[in-house]
């Protein structure tokens, strides 16, 4: 029998994707009788009142309704360790990146996604050499703004070739590892119980918590991989949103939204006491990850 939280995450999973067959049906629906676009639901607002909405972002991000519902409902804890009391070995927990699966490996299957394309503006489409490695491509770097043009996307061109242009972006864990595995993810190696599979094309032996301790690092089905510029990568460390937000405003509701769906696919807590950085508008006081999000959702979204 599978453990409790992965009947969780496939429980959560099956309920996300139901609602979101209900809208494609309408969206079919309207479509057939002349309407569309006004029926699929707006998820993100393309134009901010401040910063920049980046144009690939990852699928799975909730309308603000399936947001609120999904974070009134995600379990929390009041005061986790940090992550070296937990446990945690600087992501050793959740495995390397893996070897190809069907050609190709976790980070070039986002670099690819998340390229701009000529059609979004890029002078070129993503460059994918021999073995399926991404050598060139132009990005959105989302978290990022310039000082004076705050409304301006920021992003890298990679003129193909050039390797090693696209190895300096960072593929971000959009729920830091070390932040998942005190929110409930140091739980998963209970699950104790040994299984062989494939992993990036070669047979391995592991347990049924470790290989969820691999999946979410490498988890393609939501909003967790996120392509990035280097410097706020390395500023956001394991925070969650009560410590951390990007420079880059118009990306405060998606933040949220992609936070909050991450946690709830993969059934982890929120936070309930507040920090005492305040980092947020109108704020006299730090706010709780769980008040963070909340905040978000109700000013931003």
């Amino acid at each position: 029998m599978p453990p409790l939280a992965s009947c969780i995450t496939l429980r959560r999973r099956h309920e996300y994707w139901h609602d979101s067959l209900l809208y494609l049906g309408a969206y079919w629906q309207a479509m057939q009788a002349g309407g569309a676009p006004t029926v699929w639901p707006q998820t993100l607002n393309p134009n901010p009142s401040t910063g920049w909405l980046p144009a690939n972002l990852p699928n799975g991000i909730p309308t603000n309704a399936q947001a609120q519902t999904m974070l009134n409902s995600l379990p929390t804890i009041a005061n986790p360790p940090t992550p070296a009391n937990d446990g945690y070995n600087s992501g050793a927990p959740f495995g390397t990146w893996p070897g190809p699966r069907n050609g190709w490996t976790t980070r070039n299957t986002v670099l690819v996604a998340q390229a701009l394309t000529t059609e979004q503006g890029a002078p070129a489409d993503a460059t994918v050499g021999s073995g399926n490695v991404v050598i060139g491509g132009t990005w959105q770097q989302p978290y990022d703004t310039t000082a004076g043009f705050p409304t301006t996307p920021v992003q890298t061109e990679c003129t193909a070739p050039n390797q090693a242009c696209v190895s300096g972006l960072p593929a971000d864990h959009f729920v830091p590892t070390a932040n998942a595995w005190i929110t409930g993810a140091d739980t998963w190696p209970d699950y104790s119980t040994a299984i062989t599979v494939t992993q990036g094309g070669q047979t391995v032996n592991t347990t049924q918590g470790g290989q969820m301790l691999y999946d979410f690092s490498n988890d393609l089905s939501g909003p967790e991989l996120l392509i990035v510029g280097n410097s706020t990568n390395s500023s956001k460390g394991f925070n969650g949103p009560q410590n951390w937000m990007p420079p880059n405003k118009g990306m405060y509701c998606a933040y949220a939204k992609m936070w909050i769906a991450v946690k709830w696919q993969w059934d982890l807590a929120v936070v309930t006491a507040p920090v005492g950085t305040v980092i947020f508008p109108n704020q006299t006081t730090g706010l709780s990850e769980q008040g963070a999000l909340q905040y978000l959702l109700t000013n931003y979204c």
